[in-house]
């Protein structure tokens, strides 16, 4: 959930960033969508970032490395 915040955040900051840059009188959604922002131009998503297994699956996660055992 805060990721999602967070990113939400960072693609409206990113968008005002670049309408003020390009003197646009719009809000900017038409000119920049999501996809271009995140995509095009390079920014990270959060929400896509995923370091580890996921906490649904209970065999995939295991505490203690295999050097511990």
């Amino acid at each position: 959930m805060a990721y999602r915040a967070v990113d939400n955040h960072v693609y409206n900051a990113v968008r005002h960033f670049l309408r003020r840059r390009h003197k646009l009188r719009t809000r900017g959604t038409r000119d920049f969508p999501a996809q271009e922002i995140f995509g095009t131009y390079g920014v990270l998503r959060l929400r896509r970032v995923h370091l580890g297994p996921l906490p649904s699956d209970p065999l995939a996660w295991d505490p203690l490395p295999c050097d511990m055992r």
